[in-house]
């Protein structure tokens, strides 16, 4: 059974569509004669990106662990290298993001899911608590069987 929260996966996917976005309008400046890279305005965005990528890139192995994909986890480690680079350039965090995003979308179009209503859906999650006795081999039978 997999235990999966959509709330992370969309909060990942929400923070790699703005470093797409934020990579791609800023990819246009990267080799022009001046240099944009000093203004205060491409400083604060690309330290943004790099706060945002960071999360994304120590989020990821937790939030798709159960679905063992490497390829999310390769992805995740390419874009991981992003922040080691000394010269990060904006088309590569596009790229790598990018990549990143449609691995995520294609491993969880692979994947069928039930929603549980929500009383249901604690009763499932409470079975380690409900079996507790059982599992330990302490349960009593004749106590069980009187109820």
């Amino acid at each position: 059974m997999i235990n999966f929260r959509f709330s992370r996966i969309h909060l990942i996917l929400s923070e790699l569509g703005i470093d797409i976005r934020v990579s791609n309008n800023n990819k246009p400046y990267e080799n022009l004669e001046h240099d944009l890279n000093n203004t205060p305005k491409h400083i604060e965005a690309m330290s943004q990106s790099i706060k945002s990528i960071k999360w994304i890139v120590d989020i990821c192995p937790d939030a798709f662990a159960q679905l063992k994909s490497p390829r999310i986890a390769t992805a995740t480690k390419r874009l991981a290298r992003w922040l080691e680079d000394e010269d990060r350039t904006w088309s590569e965090l596009n790229t790598r993001a990018l990549a990143l995003r449609d691995i995520i979308e294609t491993e969880l179009n692979d994947m069928y899911y039930y929603q549980y209503p929500k009383a249901q859906a604690q009763k499932l999650l409470s079975w380690k608590d409900d079996w507790a006795g059982a599992i330990k081999g302490d349960f009593n039978f004749d106590k069980a069987r009187s109820t």
